[in-house]
């Protein structure tokens, strides 16, 4: 063995869900073929975890060259990758996969908030950002206030 790639990539969740499918890595030779005879162990980690943690079983040994982490999560909202290590292979660096809080209906006290910091009234948290900017931009505007307000209102489907 000389390799390894992703034969399930990690899906998208929520904070502290479990990634289902379980990602799997598999253990190929030189052409790109599994080695079925592998049995060693594999280990997985956030690529760049910033502050969040990998929960579940990081570590597992393959069976006929597919090491399956099941019960993997990952405890904060962020865009990461897994990288699969095994002694002797080289590294594997999984798709991006988003974890994110989902959507949650806004209220007009949030249509207010958001204006409030459009407007330079009040700093917006990092929270805040996440929660209400609309457009993905980075930071809130009246565009996004204006945005939650439809929502609120009936116009358009409120997350």
């Amino acid at each position: 063995p000389t390799q390894m790639a992703w034969s399930v990539q990690p899906s998208d969740a929520s904070p502290g869900a479990v990634l289902t499918p379980a990602p799997a890595v598999t253990v190929r030779d030189a052409g790109g073929n599994t080695v079925a005879a592998f049995a060693g162990p594999v280990k997985v980690a956030l690529t760049s975890a910033g502050t969040a943690t990998l929960g579940g079983l990081a570590k597992v040994n393959a069976a006929a060259g597919v090491a399956t982490f099941a019960g993997l999560s990952v405890d904060v909202a962020g865009t990461y990758s897994l990288t699969a290590s095994s002694q002797g292979l080289v590294n594997a660096v999984s798709n991006a996969f988003t974890v994110s809080a989902g959507p949650q209906p806004y209220t007009v006290a949030d249509v207010q908030t958001a204006l409030r910091i459009a407007s330079g009234l009040v700093a917006a948290s990092a929270a805040d950002v996440t929660r209400f900017d609309v457009a993905v931009d980075g930071k809130v505007t009246v565009a996004d206030a204006v945005a939650m307000n439809r929502k609120v209102n009936g116009i358009g489907a409120n997350p």
